[in-house]
């Protein structure tokens, strides 16, 4: 089985993401009431698109390990918590959607995948300064609203972004 697409069909229960197929490059199970915890260290080398946004999944996440090919990963709108590291992103990666989490800490944006498009980090706690003088020219969207930023953020011209919702944080468009 190389896909598997189970969105918005109440299904409970964990899910054991090392007990997938090698070969699966698909899942999408977005959109359920599953919960545990998440070992994304563990997916499958040929993973491709990850879908587990909208359920009720618990406990931190690695984002160190990724599977190397991996372009999409959404796991916006649960229930995890701890700090998030974005300096070993695969180079493959395009979208990444870890909104309406508990997600905190600070958002090191300096060393982002060259193919990266798409960046949703909104409705969490991240906190601090934030840097987006390195973004890849190829991020079209970046949403960090609703989080505890704080400083001054230089926006460059053509970007793409939003961070409404910080209340100690200023944005410039330079």
């Amino acid at each position: 089985m190389k896909r598997l697409k189970m969105v918005y069909n109440a299904l409970t229960g964990t899910i054991k993401l090392g007990d997938l197929p090698e070969k699966m490059e698909n899942l999408d199970i977005s959109g359920n009431q599953l919960t545990g915890s998440l070992d994304l260290d563990a997916l499958p080398g040929a993973m491709r698109y990850v879908g587990l946004g909208d359920n009720k999944f618990t406990g931190e996440i690695s984002l160190d390990h990724l599977p190397e090919g991996l372009r999409s990963l959404y796991i916006s709108k649960n229930r995890l918590c701890g700090t998030v590291g974005f300096r070993s992103l695969p180079q493959t990666l395009d979208s990444l959607e870890l909104a309406t989490n508990s997600f905190e800490g600070s958002l090191d944006l300096t060393r982002l995948p060259a193919s990266l498009e798409t960046l949703h980090v909104f409705n969490n706690g991240f906190s601090g300064t934030v840097d987006i003088s390195h973004i890849p020219p190829s991020l079209q969207r970046l949403i960090a609203s609703t989080n505890k930023l704080t400083g001054t953020v230089r926006v460059p011209p053509g970007v793409n972004c939003s961070f409404n919702g910080n209340e100690d944080l200023t944005v410039e468009i330079i």
